[in-house]
């Protein structure tokens, strides 16, 4: 059995706290603020800037995550990650994690988060983390990921 980091997903995933318990499984969470990230460095497999010198598409989400108060995580270091996750069919909405194809390929190679209005947060090698919007990358998106509370 894998040590799981987020406890709280395998209880969910086993049953023994009810999927949205205390929550509104329903609602949209809250985009907390990101201005402070936009410019910063990105850094293959970065986590933490101070720490690393950037941070990663997948850094990014974690940290967006972390700041909205839930310790999501990490899919590199947790194989029991996707527990967390429900791949979501229909429009995305903030906080939903679209997962992006890079060139010709048919599966996600890159991670981006869904803000208010169609905004998308998301790290890219050549400028670091930058603002977009899913209209622009809707062509790329092969899977949309929401939190499973």
């Amino acid at each position: 059995m894998y040590q799981v980091s987020c406890g709280v997903c395998r209880e969910k995933q086993l049953g023994a706290v009810p999927r949205g318990a205390g929550h509104d499984a329903d609602a949209p969470l809250t985009v907390p603020e990101y201005e402070d990230l936009l410019g910063t460095p990105f850094v293959m497999f970065g986590r933490d800037e101070s720490r690393d010198g950037g941070i990663s598409c997948q850094g990014l989400v974690l940290e967006m995550y972390r700041r909205a108060g839930i310790d999501a995580p990490d899919p590199c270091d947790d194989p029991d990650a996707d527990l967390c996750w429900d791949v979501v069919e229909g429009p995305s909405r903030p906080m939903d994690v679209i997962g992006l194809r890079v060139g010709s390929s048919d599966l996600a190679g890159h991670v981006a988060l869904v803000l208010e209005g169609g905004a998308v947060l998301h790290a890219t090698k050549d400028r670091g983390v930058v603002l977009t919007t899913v209209a622009r990358l809707a062509h790329r998106i092969v899977v949309v990921y929401r939190w499973r509370r």
